[in-house]
């Protein structure tokens, strides 16, 4: 055998044994961290109190935390009394159904004028509409 053709053999080798401990690395789509995800939708509802289209409410924080602590989700975005709108994250599941504790407090500058917040169960969106998770806000 000539040494080129070795040299060859070897190099397929090695790339072969690197392609199999890469593959072997990954975890499948049914590993604990797979590739599925959970529509979260919440909808905040302001309690009665306080004049809302009279506070100049302009950002709602809202933060989402896993069972565990950590933070899935804080972020600031723009809040318009007027509007009916939902807010929400495609998120992606560490279990079969994950237990998510939402926060949110809607500001004006520089105050909080409503907070509250609720646990919520996210499930695999499966093409379906994922529920929009009313989350009631009391005036503080």
């Amino acid at each position: 055998m000539t040494d080129l053709r070795r040299t060859g053999i070897a190099i397929a080798a090695c790339l072969l044994l690197g392609a199999v401990a890469v593959v072997s690395c990954v975890e499948g789509p049914t590993g604990p961290r797979g590739n599925r995800f959970g529509d979260l939708r919440i909808d905040p509802i302001l309690e009665e109190g306080g004049r809302p289209d009279q506070l100049g409410l302009d950002r709602i924080h809202i933060v989402v935390r896993r069972d565990d602590g950590r933070t899935a989700v804080d972020t600031t975005l723009d809040y318009d009394v007027e509007s009916d709108r939902t807010y929400d994250w495609l998120l992606q599941l560490e279990g079969e159904a994950d237990l998510l504790d939402v926060e949110a407090w809607v500001l004006t500058d520089p105050d909080t004028m409503y907070a509250g917040g609720r646990g919520v169960t996210l499930r695999e969106n499966n093409g379906s509409e994922a529920p929009v998770e009313g989350i009631s806000l009391a005036y503080v």
